[in-house]
């Protein structure tokens, strides 16, 4: 089970599989945590053979925020699961949580999701259906991520800038694959599928049309329409589709922290099964 304690500072440090190469700008970070302190502690597991140290899993940035300046820091402790291993662990949490922390940018997303699916031995390797189950993706989602491996430096550099989105940049990485097996007289690449966009088969469906019907939106401004079913509106797709995305977020971050603080997490659960209504 895991517990809560202070760690002394000097007994701390970031695990080395760490996705993260750009901690960004700690100024805000550390008046934040000056003024009201830390509001979630790191998450850490003991070093093997080390009695007293840990690994930093969850908190990288809290952390170099904190440590020419505070002598103790509070962590909760989560010990490894039977069979599981120290890099799948930092791994997955480094991707799943977002609380007080810069988020991955994209290609440290994909180099995440690539050391999952091809790193350590074949037993621990995982898909990315399996990938996207943990961090709350569709498998589609997280191959389109991974195909930003296959990208320039410099392209890479301009994902992670934002000039390229995640979609533009998994597009160019098909079509150059294309144009490569047309050159080698190669059959083309069968597509993957994925839910359909604006139509009933999008798991939210319904529950856009719902919203339509409750707002008195027009049939004129309703895309997807079917036979039996009036489709919804782009406004309407886009709020429960955010309302979805805010409630995985939340649910997420909930389990993330509580070990550490059961009633936020419970807040949070709540919130998430409101927007999920």
């Amino acid at each position: 089970m895991p517990w809560r304690q202070l760690a002394l500072t000097e007994k701390l440090e970031p695990h080395p599989d760490n996705p993260r190469t750009d901690l960004g700008d700690l100024k805000a970070l550390e008046e934040s945590i000056r003024k009201r302190g830390l509001d979630i502690p790191l998450t850490v597991v003991p070093r093997p053979g080390m009695d007293g140290y840990y690994w930093i899993i969850d908190g990288d940035r809290r952390y170099y925020a904190m440590r020419e300046w505070n002598d103790n820091i509070p962590v909760v402790v989560k010990p490894l699961l039977s069979g599981e291993t120290l890099r799948k662990r930092h791994l997955l949490t480094a991707l799943v949580t977002g609380t007080m922390q810069k988020p991955l940018d994209p290609i440290e997303r994909a180099r995440a999701y690539g050391r999952l699916m091809n790193e350590g031995p074949p037993s621990e390797r995982m898909t990315q259906a399996e990938i996207g189950e943990q961090v709350g993706l569709t498998g589609g989602t997280i191959g389109q991520y991974v195909l930003l491996l296959d990208l320039s430096p410099t392209l890479q550099k301009s994902v992670q800038q934002g000039k390229i989105t995640v979609r533009e940049g998994s597009a160019m990485v098909k079509r150059a694959r294309a144009s490569e097996r047309r050159r080698r007289g190669q059959a083309p690449m069968l597509p993957v599928w994925d839910p359909p966009w604006f139509t009933r088969k999008h798991p939210l469906a319904d529950k856009a049309a719902a919203r339509c019907a409750r707002l008195d939106h027009s049939a004129r401004r309703r895309r997807g329409k079917e036979k039996n079913w009036p489709g919804a509106c782009e406004q309407c797709w886009q709020a429960v589709i955010e309302d979805s995305s805010r409630a995985e977020m939340l649910e997420r971050c909930a389990a993330a922290v509580y070990a550490a603080d059961p009633a936020l997490a419970g807040k949070w659960r709540e919130e998430a099964k409101t927007l999920r209504q």
